[in-house]
């Protein structure tokens, strides 16, 4: 029933997850707290062989979110269903790392599927504020988000917390301020603010020290985060559906898998590293603060078992050196890791010489089902064949009520094409399920030759996202005056410190570049 790797405190925290979606959408009965510990107690007493030992868990730093960025900026080849998702999945890195956010505070969260509750336009505060130096400098920006997606008090307003970020002209691919700023502008949600230009040659009047930038209220209510159309390349983005937990989630793992990381990063190993961080100079009620927990010790959860202080060096020279032990506390990243298949292997599979032949085999018992199946009885799914006993018994019984509404003979005529349709489809299902064993034991033997040396190969070919392949042959679109051939090298430079870091820059290049993909993928 369980997997291999599961723990006894795993099943524990899984019992008071089914108790909490339980309470909320049960009417007529609640699971009180005393009858949760009562199942935790059978469950012990009825698996008692469950493993007890807890499995470490990885603790993302800044280098991995630094590697993480480089293979999404400069070395990736994915193409993602719409070049807004590389931007978002940039500041969705940010505010897991600076603000030590669950995942379910800042996107929809799994728990709350289809309640489209995420973070807003309107949970973040842009300001703009005096420059360092008056004379040669323009002001700062600064962001300022809203958690009040906090775990246990989403319907209390009185509940949430705020943190300011600044922006990073040492490193623009670390500054949250940059990101958020290209997407606020493609969402036009500014009101007196347009386009780039705009907002970054606005300079305070002598004796203000702070000024907020106001959003359209049309704006206000759109989530920052949202989801494609569909998972087709060029896809549009939807105006309202927030982007899910469960596609935040798979772009994380597949982009660590690209980078070498082994299991794949999740969002809680950022904030697992930034409570290390926060709880080492911030007071015991701060820290409680920050995590959102109501009772300090479920913070120890997040605590590494090494605390980062090295005694050694405080104890002989009175200077501590951190960098062995958090070397010894980050993700396992194996360059030589099998990764997933390059798309032209995995076409090579499915357009094989015996996956054609299944192909044609299934194409064939669709067209003799569909002549058999009563007209107001739908095609079945390849999913819905794939389930088995389950999905018979639903559709059998529903086909003997269509055939025998339309038979003159009730019980006979539809008893025997009843029968002749389940063998049909007992066929067809045999056939969609030996496809899927089949290419799922090619795709296993080709992993075991594909090894990353291969992927290193053919990113020395290009070390930088083509951006060409994404927008096609046309090197310009209206309205547009963006040089395609110089956008990764323009864009590596103004990001990763090629040349003198520019924030303006970055912004007006990102921004102009998601122009001009949207331009091209609406035609």
């Amino acid at each position: 029933m369980f997997g291999d790797q599961i723990s006894q405190d795993s099943l524990m925290h899984y019992v008071g997850l089914f108790r909490q979606a339980y309470n909320r959408r049960s009417k007529q009965h609640q699971i009180t707290i005393k009858e949760a510990a009562e199942i935790k107690q059978i469950l012990k007493q009825e698996l008692p062989t469950l493993p007890r030992d807890v499995r470490p868990k990885p603790i993302a730093t800044s280098k991995d979110l630094i590697l993480l960025l480089e293979q999404l900026w400069i070395k990736d080849t994915f193409r993602y269903p719409n070049e807004r998702y590389r931007v978002q999945l940039t500041i969705y890195l940010h505010l897991l790392a600076y603000t030590a956010s669950r995942p379910g505070a800042i996107i929809v969260s799994s728990a709350y599927r289809g309640t489209n509750e995420c973070i807003l336009y309107q949970d973040f505060q842009v300001n703009v504020i005096p420059p360092l130096d008056p004379d040669t400098d323009r002001p700062r920006i600064t962001l300022t988000p809203r958690i009040n997606l906090m775990k246990g008090g989403r319907d209390d307003p009185s509940k949430y917390i705020e943190m300011t970020m600044k922006e990073n002209r040492m490193a623009p691919y670390l500054c949250p301020v940059t990101m958020f700023l290209v997407l606020a502008f493609m969402d036009d949600v500014f009101a007196h603010y347009p386009d780039p230009e705009t907002l970054l040659s606005y300079r305070l009047p002598p004796g203000k020290e702070k000024h907020t930038i106001q959003y359209k209220p049309e704006k206000m209510k759109i989530p920052l985060f949202r989801l494609a159309t569909s998972n087709r390349v060029n896809s549009d983005i939807s105006d309202t559906a927030g982007w899910s937990s469960q596609s935040s989630a798979s772009a994380l793992s597949r982009l660590s898998e690209r980078a070498g990381f082994f299991p794949p990063l999740t969002p809680y190993a950022f904030r697992r590293g930034s409570l290390n961080l926060i709880q080492m100079v911030a007071s015991e009620a701060q820290t409680q603060q920050i995590a959102g927990h109501r009772n300090f010790k479920t913070i120890q959860k997040y605590m590494a078992k090494q605390p980062r202080i090295d005694v050694q060096g405080l104890f002989t020279d009175g200077e501590m050196e951190l960098d062995h032990i958090d070397l010894l506390k980050r993700p396992d990243r194996r360059e030589g890791v099998a990764l997933p298949l390059p798309t032209a292997i995995r076409n090579q599979i499915n357009t094989g010489p015996k996956a054609k032949a299944m192909d044609s085999e299934i194409k064939s018992l669709k067209g003799e089902l569909m002549r058999v199946l009563p007209t107001t009885c739908r095609m079945p799914t390849t999913d819905q064949l794939r389930s088995g006993r389950k999905f018979f018994d639903a559709f059998i019984p529903r086909i003997q009520l269509e055939l025998r509404g339309n038979s003159q003979d009730p019980v006979g005529m539809a008893a025997c094409e009843t029968s002749h349709i389940e063998q049909i489809l007992q066929a067809l299902q045999t056939v969609v399920k030996a496809k899927k064993v089949y290419l799922e034991t090619c795709r296993r033997q080709a992993l075991k030759v594909f090894r990353a040396d291969w992927l290193s190969e053919q990113n020395a070919k290009d070390s930088r996202y083509n951006w060409q392949k994404h927008i096609g042959d046309s090197e310009e679109a209206p309205g547009t005056e963006l040089d395609c051939a110089a956008v990764p090298k323009s864009l590596s430079m103004a990001l990763f410190l090629k040349q003198p870091p520019d924030i303006p820059a970055a912004i007006n290049l990102i921004y102009n570049l998601m122009k001009f993909c949207q331009c091209v993928a609406s035609g």
